[in-house]
């Protein structure tokens, strides 16, 4: 995802045991990356960009980061049950709500955060 001066990548990792994820800016010219956040879930949803602001989701993860500096707005990590939500599909960002929706035994399902706060919310 293209960024000013600046890329953002999100990266899937698994190794048939696990898997795993990392986000990284880079900055054109730059040496190094200007920071790097591995993410302990795997199952990533395409994010979604608001202005400075990144949303992502992945199985039990979803969060907002600051795209600019890297830091976390709010996160969820550890947020589902086991069968609650077993294959996030997409990620619905609208002015005050956040929705991941995915499947779990096949069956449609959704999580909603307040976009503001990550606050747990209802979805209907």
């Amino acid at each position: 995802m293209a960024d000013g001066d600046g890329i953002l990548l999100l990266l899937e990792f698994e190794d048939s045991d696990s898997g795993w994820g990392r986000l990284v800016r880079l900055q054109r010219g730059a040496s190094r990356p200007v920071w790097v956040h591995d993410l302990q879930c795997f199952n990533l949803v395409a994010p979604v960009r608001r202005g400075h602001d990144l949303f992502l989701a992945g199985l039990a993860f979803a969060a907002r980061l600051d795209a600019r500096t890297g830091r976390f707005v709010w996160r969820h990590v550890g947020r589902y049950k086991s069968g609650d939500m077993d294959a996030p599909e997409r990620l619905d960002v609208g002015q005050d709500r956040v929705v991941v929706r995915g499947t779990a035994g096949g069956k449609p399902t959704m999580d909603c955060f307040a976009a503001a706060t990550g606050t747990v919310v209802g979805c209907t």
